[in-house]
């Protein structure tokens, strides 16, 4: 005897929802026959292919897109059905209008009853109301409207777009020479080694990604090479200086101390017949050579640190001219159903 276990049946889908909003009625109609055909309506626009829900949105009745697109959204409807009536004596104006769940206005089911009875606009009514359910029935089977979906259509092969101040600078990506900037090239998608190169300027490297439907501008404003140096000026004026202040002030110290007497050993045989104590401060060389070096240092950091500080202002001008004279855009590319649209 088989002892394996039945499996159940998939599931299948549940039906889609469409929302039914209440009849917007203007004039009369006697109540023998108005109630009778609200039941009857419903009847009509009912299917097996679609669960029909009921939705009462604020005010009785919805005025525009937005008010359609809520009501399918408060439901979870694919789509909406939005019956009038329009009663007048000497005719009267049936229409079912069909919303998609963006509130688009997908059919219309409309006519005209001149001279009718009540019963025959209601009849009339129900008529639109079966021809807006089949439309229902093949929006659902076919919700492109008997059209392919259309394909998207398939990404642009990345770009770059390389430029440099100044131009002229050799380019390597993922270590093969392209060419020089200014230059824009096709490449693979994904990231990529850059590395740009000029006599006399820092060489600049980056990682850089390239985006499928994308162009990756990139515009460089190279660094001289004296930048080190000017760093370099900097740094030694910067240490020159502080180095100068205690030595500055210890050689200013031993310059006061010298010739001065030891107070701790001034009594007795150690004081002269004039009352000169015989010990005294011998700091003359050590204070000068101090004060000699402080200086020599406090005048090269001086030196070195205004030298730097005009380059570094020089550059800095030079690179401001640079930018005021160069718009750098970054432009997004992404493809449309139309062609390309380019965003700034």
């Amino acid at each position: 005897m088989w002892n394996g276990r039945v499996q159940d049946a998939e599931a299948a889908p549940p039906a889609p929802k469409v929302a039914l909003l209440p009849l917007e009625l203007e004039g009369a109609l006697p109540p023998e026959v108005h109630d009778p055909m609200i039941a009857e309506l419903e009847a009509a626009l009912t299917s097996s292919r679609y669960e029909l829900v009921h939705h009462m949105p604020s005010g009785g009745r919805c005025p525009d897109v937005s008010c359609i697109h809520g009501a399918a959204q408060i439901v979870g409807a694919q789509y909406v059905l939005v019956p009038a009536l329009a009663v007048t004596e000497q005719d009267s104006l049936i229409s079912v209008r069909l919303y998609d769940f963006a509130g688009n206005l997908r059919a219309t089911q409309k006519s005209t009853c001149e001279l009718c009875s009540p019963e025959d606009v209601k009849a009339a009514l129900l008529l639109e109301a079966r021809s807006a359910q089949n439309h229902v029935v093949e929006l659902i089977d076919n919700p492109y409207a008997d059209h392919e979906a259309p394909e998207p259509e398939p990404l642009a092969a990345p770009r770059l777009s390389i430029a440099s101040h100044p131009s002229g600078a050799a380019i390597v990506l993922d270590g093969q020479s392209v060419g020089k900037t200014p230059l824009t090239l096709e490449v693979e998608a994904g990231l990529r080694d850059l590395r740009v190169e000029l006599a006399g300027y820092e060489v600049f490297k980056d990682t850089v990604r390239a985006t499928r439907g994308q162009t990756n501008a990139i515009d460089l404003v190279l660094s001289s090479s004296n930048q080190k140096t000017t760093e370099t000026l900097r740094l030694v004026g910067i240490i020159g200086t502080s180095v100068s202040v205690p030595l500055l002030a210890a050689g200013i110290t031993l310059l006061a101390l010298d010739e001065n007497p030891y107070k701790s050993n001034c009594d007795g045989n150690d004081i002269d017949y004039a009352g000169n104590c015989r010990y005294r401060y011998d700091t003359l060389a050590g204070g000068a050579a101090s004060t000699a070096v402080g200086l020599a240092s406090l005048l090269a950091g001086v030196t070195c640190a205004v030298v730097a500080f005009g380059r570094r202002k020089a550059a800095s001008q030079r690179r401001r001219e640079i930018e005021q004279d160069t718009i750098s855009v970054r432009p997004r590319v992404a493809p449309t159903a139309g062609g390309l649209r380019v965003r700034f």
